[in-house]
């Protein structure tokens, strides 16, 4: 099976799902699903970090407020652990000490084409529950303009390494 060249994009039809797992070394130390999944998949830790990711700066009352069924109990833990994972950090307000701010890291930051690509599935297969007339949309026409830059391009993305 041949693999795709960098830059080209691959087609997921040439290569069968079904035999991926054929292609995974067997001395890998774990899955990197289950491992992304410990954090990013912690009950409203996606959509904490979509708040932060998409209006910058947001405090502890924005991000309760923003989000119907989350409690502060709920919401204390997940910024913690996000914190804690450094996707996020937190930052005095200059004008107020007693206000605190949320801000994607370096590291949060690459969970913003995670976000598009869920955003894009909604669109495409949840269209009633997530767009007012119930069509489905793409990301260019849901974020005209700035799809490309959420995305990033998640082929390169998933290519490259930071440590070099």
């Amino acid at each position: 099976m041949r693999r795709p060249v960098s830059g080209s994009r691959p087609n997921v039809d040439s290569y069968p799902l079904s035999s991926i797992g054929t292609l995974l070394r067997e001395d890998a130390l774990g899955c990197p699903i289950r491992a992304s999944l410990g954090i990013l998949g912690r009950k409203w830790a996606l959509v904490v970090l979509r708040d932060v990711a998409f209006w910058p700066d947001q405090t502890f009352g924005q991000l309760l407020a923003r989000s119907e069924g989350l409690t502060p109990r709920v919401l204390t833990n997940r910024l913690r652990e996000l914190r804690s994972e450094e996707l996020i950090e937190k930052l005095s307000d200059p004008h107020d000490d007693r206000k605190v701010h949320y801000r994607l890291t370096s590291k949060g930051k690459d969970v913003v084409p995670v976000l598009m690509a869920l955003s894009a599935f909604g669109l495409r297969h949840l269209a009633p529950q997530v767009t007012p007339d119930g069509k489905t949309r793409t990301l260019a026409q849901t974020f005209p303009g700035l799809a490309p830059v959420l995305l990033r391009d998640l082929y390169e993305f998933a290519l490259t390494s930071r440590d070099g």
